[in-house]
């Protein structure tokens, strides 16, 4: 059982590696077609990842972990802190279209990868300045970002998601993008990257 987390062909070593199996397992017919493309002969099944819709649905009692200061409409993402979840694209993007007259904020909720949580935390903050920074607004003007960057229990999860509403994550590349079904079942428009793994369930019809 496989991911393929990439919007191009995978590497002909791993492809060696496959072909040594009886039969491989992918969540996706995108990561099928991927493998097939990359140059593998071994039979590839796709198993879907899912939800459950008894416990990721809407009108659950919100999650508020963020206090008092969080505005009138809410954008949400989840993911973990890397350049392939796209987090430059998500924030530059929400801070060119709004501003601090705007009564929306983005709402964050991520942890870092391969590092302590003050290591982590710190190359956040580092990451979100530089972008901050690159954008044409002073401090005073830019709209409200929120960030959470704790563990949160799956089972408190699909009450993080009722506190938004609407669902952002511009993702570079997903094996299968567990979090824009959470989302989306939890009742939520869903933004996201038209690429990659979530490209098998995210089209025209249902999400943006």
């Amino acid at each position: 059982y496989t991911m393929v987390e990439s919007s191009e062909k995978v590497h002909k070593d791993y492809v060696g590696k496959l072909d040594l199996a009886t039969e491989v397992w992918v969540p996706t017919e995108y990561g099928k077609e991927i493998l097939k493309q990359s140059g593998a002969t071994v039979p590839i099944k796709v198993m879907p990842l899912g939800v459950d819709p008894l416990r990721y649905r809407p009108r659950i009692k919100p999650m508020n972990i963020w206090g008092k200061g969080l505005r009138g409409f809410r954008f949400l993402s989840v993911f973990r802190w890397s350049y392939r979840k796209g987090y430059d694209i998500l924030i530059r993007s929400f801070l060119e279209e709004f501003s601090a007259e705007d009564d929306v904020s983005l709402i964050m909720v991520c942890r870092p990868i391969d590092m302590s949580e003050e290591e982590g935390t710190k190359k956040i903050a580092q990451d979100f300045n530089d972008i901050k920074n690159s954008v044409n607004k002073e401090e005073h003007e830019l709209p409200h970002v929120a960030l959470y960057t704790k563990p949160i229990r799956e089972l408190n999860m699909p009450k993080v998601y009722n506190t938004a509403h609407a669902f952002a994550l511009i993702s570079r590349g997903e094996g299968f993008g567990l979090p824009y079904l959470e989302a989306a079942s939890c009742g939520l428009p869903v933004i996201g990257s038209n690429c990659s793994g979530q490209s098998d369930f995210l089209k025209e019809d249902n999400s943006y």
